[in-house]
């Protein structure tokens, strides 16, 4: 007598895969959410770092420097240097904004207003005066 082998039937299958798009279709949007906020979230941090950086080349360096924020870029130069260019595309300086650090390393406006995602954020420039 043979045996009978057991398979998925045509029907079974298409319930599965039909189950698996909609898990596919309700998870796929919250997964690209949340890489756009992960890529704002590094831009804010290479920006903060820039500007942290600068600052400290200012005060070793005992020269001037000057930022000027616009739009989805940071324009930048350090005494006699040439300028230079940081864009982002994940960060947006509204309205323009002119910042000047001394050659002590202190910048005045001590804050950057910005926006990251649609929402409002304030890059504090002044940290390491706080202890922080």
């Amino acid at each position: 007598m043979p045996r009978r082998q057991r398979a998925f039937t045509l029907v079974e299958l298409l319930i599965v895969f039909a189950i698996l798009g909609l898990l596919v279709a309700l998870v796929g949007p919250l997964g690209a959410r949340q890489m756009d906020r992960a890529r704002a979230q590094e831009q804010y941090l290479v920006l903060e770092r820039t500007v942290e950086g600068l600052a400290f080349r200012a005060f070793a360096e005992g020269r001037e420097a000057r930022l000027l924020a616009r739009g989805a870029q940071l324009d930048w130069q350090l005494g006699d240097e040439p300028p230079r260019v940081l864009v982002l595309d994940r960060l947006f300086f509204e309205p323009e904004q002119a910042v000047r650090i001394d050659a002590h390393g202190i910048a005045q406006p001590a804050a950057l207003e910005l926006h990251q995602a649609g929402r409002p954020r304030t890059l504090t420039l002044n940290r390491w005066l706080e202890g922080g």
